[in-house]
């Protein structure tokens, strides 16, 4: 790898020009100072400037802070402006359940838009963010997504260029970054984190690459080469499924948002089944506005609507169902994240569970396995016969009955939010989840539930 390598790269992919600001996220590792030190070299070249952003994560204490201050004198020596954040990760990954992986992830882009923003707003320039991904990670996110379920779409792995978002070393190994900045002389700090198999993608990194180089040396350099011909077959599938939208669905729009899509099955069924699988993807896109969460998984439970007979229906995450009716395969948004209950309100996310341990604190909070859950999930008041599961073998209990032993007011029974699907009752806040629908080491995909009384719930 040299600099005239990097720079093709960049002009090939399109990635910057002449007058642009470029946003860098630095983290002190390899990769990132690799990426600035790449990027300081081309400024003149290309002709942008450079704005670098550095997070720190407060999950590491004095290590987290000598990677700020490396980060910092690293940006005086190449003349680059370094805008640092600190981010209490730990804290936002247990209020929202998410991993400390995950979590941290999302705040880092998060920052890195922020500042793109305000420089995109007092300069009026165009403004990309630059991103260290290198090689081993496209490999390894093809790898996570296989093994989690994926379309084509994932099997293609990181794109060179998404939105505003720029890689210039993805086409570069982590071996050839490290020499990279050997021969410059430049050293980089690294995040013990990244050395323990405690996270996924970093088993991924640790444990299961080495066994696929362990088979074939090259190994990583061909998952690669057959991620970007992917990308490419994609690409076409992409435009065609694009196409298929456009002319044959219809469109319900509420507020200025697609709120359901109308497909018809004729001419769906004449699509491969690459092109099949696409069109339901982008359709769920453009109702949810986004594609994280969805799986092959749900794609297929979606198939297996247009392949089968009328009435049935699917629940899928963003509060999205899918039902055929007729000849007419149709994906509607079921309000929203928030659903109206009896005095308070319902909110839900949908999650995929990754090997870490999921509890709530209050019993105004549950977190469900979201596979065992059929239909429609809705919000009701109790019925008459209601039950609920109360044991691992199935053992039922009535709601009137829970009532009593709980000593609910008999006023206030009338009103209680009841959390149900299709088949059965499935949590009553604040007094019993249903055993037939806790997690269990099989879970996969989880859904929070969370019930807001009005005025607030009390501390526990």
């Amino acid at each position: 790898m040299n600099i005239r390598d990097i720079e093709s790269f960049i002009r090939e992919e399109g990635m910057l020009k002449e007058g642009d600001i470029v946003v860098a996220g630095i983290s002190g590792g390899a990769d990132s100072v690799c990426l600035l030190h790449v990027l300081s070299s081309l400024k003149e070249v290309i002709g942008y400037d450079i704005h670098a952003v550095h997070v720190n994560h407060m999950i590491r204490g004095a290590e987290a802070d000598r990677d700020e201050e490396f980060v910092k004198k690293l940006g005086e020596k190449l003349g680059v402006e370094v805008s640092a954040f600190h981010i209490d990760i730990p804290r936002i990954a247990e209020e929202t359940g998410m991993s400390c992986e995950e979590a941290g992830r999302k705040e880092r882009y998060d920052a890195f838009a922020e500042v793109a923003a305000e420089l995109e707003k007092s300069t009026g320039r165009r403004v990309r963010i630059a991103v260290a991904h290198n090689k081993d990670d496209m490999v390894e996110t093809v790898i996570f997504n296989m093994a989690r379920g994926t379309s084509l779409k994932g099997l293609a792995g990181i794109r060179p260029v998404r939105e505003n978002i720029i890689r210039p070393l993805l086409f570069a190994g982590r071996d050839e970054i490290e020499n990279y900045l050997e021969e410059l002389g430049e050293s980089w700090v690294t995040d013990s984190t990244n050395l323990e198999d405690d996270y996924t993608r970093n088993r991924i990194r640790h444990v299961i690459i080495p066994a696929l180089k362990d088979i074939n040396q090259g190994a990583v350099d061909h998952i690669y080469s057959a991620a970007r011909d992917t990308a490419d077959v994609y690409a076409g599938i992409e435009r065609k499924a694009a196409e298929y939208l456009d002319s044959f669905t219809t469109a319900t729009v509420q507020d200025d948002k697609v709120t359901g899509i109308s497909v018809p099955i004729i001419p769906f069924e004449l699509l491969s089944d690459a092109e099949q699988s696409e069109a339901v993807l982008a359709a769920m896109e453009r109702l949810a506005g986004k594609r994280k969460d969805i799986t092959r998984k749900h794609i297929d439970m979606v198939l297996d609507i247009t392949r089968g007979s009328s009435g049935r229906s699917v629940h899928l995450p963003y509060d999205i169902t899918a039902r055929r009716t007729g000849d007419i395969l149709i994906l509607e948004v079921r309000g929203s994240d928030e659903l109206t209950g009896m005095e308070g309100s319902f909110k839900q996310e949908i999650f995929e569970l990754r090997g870490e341990t999921h509890f709530t604190k209050n019993k105004y909070t549950e977190i469900v396995d979201y596979d065992k859950i059929r239909g429609i999930l809705r919000v009701r008041k109790p019925e008459t016969g209601d039950s609920i599961v109360i044991n691992d073998k199935g053992g039922r209990k009535k709601l009137s009955k829970l009532f009593t032993d709980l000593k609910v007011d008999r006023v206030m029974r009338e009103n209680w939010p009841v959390v149900v699907d299709d088949r059965d009752v499935i949590w009553v806040p604040g007094l019993r989840l249903s055993e037939a629908y806790k997690l269990d080491k099989s879970s996969t995909t989880a859904i929070r539930l969370e019930y807001i009384l009005e005025g607030g719930n009390p501390d526990e």
